[in-house]
């Protein structure tokens, strides 16, 4: 099966893993996924979606995000509301009726324990503060605007040390 299709399922579980009983702002979302990998990467040398993320105003961007989302609505597994405020809209996603095991299935046991600790630890905290953690810490750092996030950087040992201290701070299990 092509790389990207796979891709693309396993970042469809994560969507939906993450949007089950709760509605998540875009914001949010990709915050969710982009630690996801980021712990997977720490924890297995290699994301969990296989996407690139971009340096975007708000955050870490996962490539094919909106694509993923697109498939999922249309297929009535994913819910989106549009709000509107001030000077823009804003989305907020939830599922319909999923079947979690088959859901949670598509996923290794490492990946979902990935999820499952990221969404323990941030499922409760705003877009906002997520942001601001990943802009605080590598790839978001020696990343250029608009510019591929490099998760190899995280290999280097004070980057690792980095990475370590800022999963120790917010409890999150990593080895």
């Amino acid at each position: 099966m092509n790389e990207n299709i796979i891709s693309g399922k396993i970042m469809a579980a994560l969507i939906l893993l993450f949007c089950d009983q709760q509605e998540i702002n875009k914001t949010k979302l990709n915050k969710l996924l982009f630690f996801t990998d980021l712990l997977s990467f720490r924890k297995h040398r290699a994301t969990i979606t296989k996407t690139n993320y971009f340096k975007m105003q708000y955050g870490p961007v996962p490539e094919y995000v909106d694509i993923v989302k697109s498939v999922l609505e249309k297929r009535g597994s994913l819910i989106s509301t549009a709000y509107t405020w001030g000077g823009g809209v804003s989305y907020e996603y939830r599922t319909a009726q999923i079947n979690r095991s088959k859901v949670e299935g598509a996923l290794t046991p490492e990946q979902l324990e990935c999820q499952v600790e990221i969404n323990r630890v941030f499922s409760n905290l705003s877009a906002a503060t997520l942001s601001d953690f990943s802009h605080d810490i590598e790839p978001w750092k020696s990343a250029d605007w608009y510019e591929a996030l490099n998760f190899d950087i995280i290999r280097e040992a004070s980057n690792e040390v980095e990475i370590d201290a800022f999963f120790n701070k917010h409890g999150i299990k990593y080895s």
